[in-house]
This record gives C-alpha cells, structure tokens and sequence, in this order.
C-alpha cells in the first residue's frame, strides 16, 4: 500500500498517542 507523508505523519501521530497511552 502507498499513501502520502501527510497520511504517514497523521497515521505517525495516532501511534504515538496509542503509545504513550499504553506506558
């Protein structure tokens, strides 16, 4: 699958929020 640097950034950012949530 590809998809754009602004998708890549905004699906970046939802792992890290999932992340910092978890520990």
């Amino acid at each position: 699958m590809l998809f754009t640097k602004e998708e890549y950034k905004a699906r970046l950012k939802k792992v890290q929020k999932s992340m910092q949530e978890k520990g």
